[in-house]
């Protein structure tokens, strides 16, 4: 997964690029029309986000920690070239928008006291709040950034935990149980669903594959064939789990969305308690296999050019498409599922150019910056 003699990630597996697109793609579609019987379900592909960022982030760190090469300082730097650019461009956006606008008028103190909200740390002291709806009182349509928020919450988080528990697998599995626990406690305490703290099994199951790919990689022959075939069974067993703990749920939301009634909020919430897992275990199951066969069949499917060019643009179109569905929607004073099918096609051709413009203007400028700032120092350094 990484160049060993080099001092920054190597290069990019294109099969976890087809993924980005797909999980992009599908949000954006559950956004557009969330009562869809057949795209309700998409907003879970933000777990895909988090198994990946879990498996990739993680090797990173695992590989600079174990090895005594991490410079952090350069790690965080990297990070916010990644994200802030657009993150802020888009804040900006919105919020000179909905100050603008007298249909979405905010008045500069509610302005002040959004900015407290941003990290979406709040719902930690205020568990029951429904925070989709405490941040449209603030800075509507710009809600979806609450996992970017998580992603950045665990990018400082995890340095810290494998230092304390370091990176030997034990270690790393005794965060992932942890983690896992603790985001299922929180979830039937009541807390905000978008949190760390709730969200934070898709991260903790992409982390667990580290050890898993090391342990399988390291083998060869026979030895990493029987390897294998455990990892295949892990794997396997977590998306059994994981899809015998979905099937029932969306066989309780799917008629009910079909004959067009309101998902009533208690099931809403059920889905939400048992799919979040669930759901992270099944993605959980896909990224293994990739990792496992990074040069099967299933990996090349992920790596056609289109998935790949739409997970290179996944980024922006994730920030841009929330805003520019609100502009469209303010606008013409109704949701995209009730507008029409050329309206939807012009928002697609829209936000699909945007974020292809985002990804060449600012975000590959931005990017290109990052190798002042090498992840792995040539030096090894003294181990805490």
């Amino acid at each position: 997964m990484l160049n060993k003699g080099s001092t920054s990630p190597g290069r990019r597996m294109l099969p976890f690029d087809g993924m980005r697109g797909i999980a992009a793609v599908g949000v954006t579609a559950f956004h557009v029309n969330p009562t869809s019987p057949f795209m309700f379900w998409a907003w879970t592909f933000v777990d895909m986000f988090f198994v990946l960022s879990g498996f990739l982030i993680g090797t990173i760190l695992y590989r600079g920690i174990s090895e005594g090469t991490l410079s952090l300082k350069n790690f965080w730097i990297r990070r916010i070239l990644r994200i802030w650019p657009v993150y802020y461009l888009m804040l900006a956006v919105v919020t000179l928008w909905t100050l603008l606008s007298p249909e979405l008028h905010m008045s500069f103190k509610s302005f002040m006291q959004s900015l407290v909200f941003l990290q979406f740390t709040g719902g930690y002291i205020h568990p029951g709040v429904s925070w989709n709806n405490m941040m449209w009182h603030y800075i509507p349509w710009f809600s979806h950034s609450w996992s970017i928020a998580v992603e950045e919450q665990f990018y400082l988080l995890l340095p810290i935990l494998l230092w304390m528990f370091g990176t030997r697998a034990r270690g790393i599995f005794l965060i992932v149980i942890a983690a896992l626990a603790l985001s299922q406690f929180l979830l039937y305490a009541d807390f905000v669903p978008n949190l760390l703290g709730t969200r934070m099994q898709g991260l903790a199951l992409g982390l667990l594959l580290v050890p898993l790919s090391q342990w399988l990689h390291q083998a060869d022959g026979n030895i990493q064939a029987k390897r294998r075939s455990l990892v295949l069974l892990i794997l396997a067993v977590s998306f059994a789990i994981g899809l015998c703990t979905m099937v029932p749920l969306f066989m309780q939301i799917f008629p009910v969305l079909w004959n067009g009634v309101v998902v009533e909020s208690d099931i809403i919430k059920n889905f939400v308690l048992k799919g979040t897992l669930g759901m992270a275990l099944i993605y959980f199951a896909i990224v293994g296999f990739v990792v496992a066969f990074p040069k099967g069949m299933f990996a090349r499917m992920l790596s056609t050019p289109v998935l790949v060019y739409l997970g290179g643009i996944s980024y922006g179109l994730y920030m841009i498409h929330v805003p520019v569905e609100g502009m469209i929607a303010t606008s013409r004073g109704r949701h995209l599922s009730e507008d029409s099918l050329s309206i939807n096609v012009i928002y697609w051709i829209v936000i699909l150019s945007l974020a292809a413009l985002s990804k060449i203007l600012i975000e590959d400028r931005f990017n290109a910056y990052k190798d002042r700032y090498p992840v792995f120092s040539n030096t090894p350094k003294p181990r805490l």
